[in-house]
């Protein structure tokens, strides 16, 4: 039967309607409830045990009720049939929430709660918004959410994604704020990626669970997270940018190892490879090395990356050749110790052996090969020192200037490429949520620094 007067259904704010939708119904607080209305209805008392809903009791004769004094939510079937069922507490019983087990009718990870119901609002709106449990689908479907399924759990299943590519390919995940970075969940949304889904991620602040966010803040502020919602791979790296100071190399590398490989599960390869140039630009990291390190991780069928990523055999020459020149000419590292602009050196595989030398240079202590290679950390440092180091480096040539230019066109190169996709994004968005004037304001960045770059020509 349905609860319509509960104390517990009012304080998470469910009216009526609601209830009669989902057919919420109460276990009584009895040992044998269930089973005696069952055993009028003409079941036997071992049918009511294999449907889950009685447990043999200890002492070994007859059985008690699973579910009793919670709030029962029936999961049905893609056909609307009753399978399984999910009881919460109405007090402070623990555990909060328990489930029917497996039965031959019913197999978790082959059903999606609230599917039934929501299979044509998943066709009419283009995509599906999946939450954690039943609650929280249940203050959706209030609020005037249609479109929402439960996940039965973190644990995306391959069976679940097939069942909803039936309704749509596109996918919003609403999980609690303190779960949407978890490894299990981390685990389902890239299988989801594999199985060509396009996933976004509503950002939900701190611990919010979209339940406590609609009854706080209101169904029109939820349905806005909902159509900002941001990709999949773009949550994982604004989470990295908010946790992480990628003005460091090290913090870098970590928001690397932290976002590839789960670029590696795109099923698409343009599509890897254009987030993988985003991922490299967002951190100002040549391109090439995240590529490279994405391809190492698709042969290797790796879920980790290795703990720095590999520079090419052969730095580009603009930065071997400013190496050289500061190595070989006192006169000129003091003339630059001040000059060189970090922002320039941040993308390029020689950064860190730059800032070596000149915080030597600065220390008024002397710059040779040994005293280098004992400052850097990184053995792929050494390494390239080492080779730079020895190479054959001719007395004429570019100068440090020219060096420093090439280096600046490199870097607002980047930042004119992060621009215009700034601006693909945002013209992506749907007509209503398209700012102009922000638009309008990142082309004229990208006019400036288009300038910027021609003038070092």
């Amino acid at each position: 039967m349905c609860i319509r007067d509960s104390d517990y259904l009012d304080k998470r704010g469910l009216d009526s309607a609601t209830c009669e939708r989902l057919v919420l119904g109460y276990a009584p607080d009895s040992w044998e409830a269930v089973q005696q209305h069952l055993q009028a209805k003409g079941f036997r008392a071992e049918e009511v045990a294999r449907a889950g809903l009685a447990l043999p009791r200890k002492s070994g004769r007859g059985h008690y009720d699973r579910f009793r004094d919670r709030l029962i939510f029936p999961i049905r079937d893609l056909g609307g049939r009753t399978v399984a069922f999910g009881g919460r507490t109405l007090g402070d019983a623990e555990p909060k929430y328990i489930n029917s087990p497996e039965t031959p009718t019913y197999v978790k990870g082959n059903h999606l709660y609230g599917l039934d119901l929501a299979r044509e609002a998943v066709r009419r709106e283009g995509f599906a918004v999946v939450v954690e449990g039943y609650l929280d689908l249940a203050a959706l479907v209030q609020a005037g959410f249609e479109n929402v399924v439960a996940s039965l759990g973190t644990a995306f299943t391959p069976t679940q994604a097939r069942l909803l590519s039936r309704f749509t390919e596109r996918i919003v995940i609403s999980y609690d704020g303190d779960t949407a970075g978890a490894a299990a969940t981390a685990r389902s949304l890239d299988m989801l990626l594999q199985s060509g889904f396009e996933v976004r991620v509503v950002d939900l602040p701190g611990d919010a669970d979209p339940d406590d966010y609609i009854r706080e803040h209101g169904a029109e502020a939820f349905g806005t997270l909902l159509r900002e919602a941001p990709a999949y791979l773009d949550f994982l790296l604004r989470r990295e940018l908010r946790v992480r100071d990628v003005s460091r190399m090290q913090e870098k590398i970590a928001a690397v190892n932290a976002v590839l490989p789960h670029i590696a599960k795109l099923d698409n390869s343009i599509e890897r490879a254009s987030w993988a140039t985003r991922l490299a630009d967002t951190l100002q990291i040549e391109d090439g090395l995240v590529l490279q390190e994405l391809r190492t991780a698709l042969k290797s069928a790796q879920t980790t990356i290795r703990q720095r990523p590999r520079r090419p055999q052969t730095p580009r020459e603009a930065e071997a050749r400013l190496v050289s020149l500061l190595l070989r000419s006192e006169e000129e590292r003091l003339r630059w110790v001040d000059e060189i602009d970090r922002e320039d050196l941040a993308g390029t595989q020689v950064g860190t052996i730059v800032e070596t030398i000149l915080q030597l240079t600065r220390e008024s202590r002397p710059v040779d090969g040994p005293l280098v290679l004992s400052a850097l950390q990184d053995e792929h440092d050494h390494e390239l020192f080492t080779r730079i180091a020895f190479r054959e480096d001719p007395e004429s040539g570019p100068g440090i200037e020219d060096c420093l230019c090439a280096l600046k066109r490199d870097r607002l190169q980047r930042e004119g490429k992060q621009r215009v996709r700034e601006i693909v994004e945002l013209q992506d968005k749907p007509d209503s949520s398209v700012d102009a004037a922000d638009v309008n304001e990142r082309l004229k960045q990208l006019q400036q620094l288009a300038k910027q770059r021609d003038a070092l020509y």
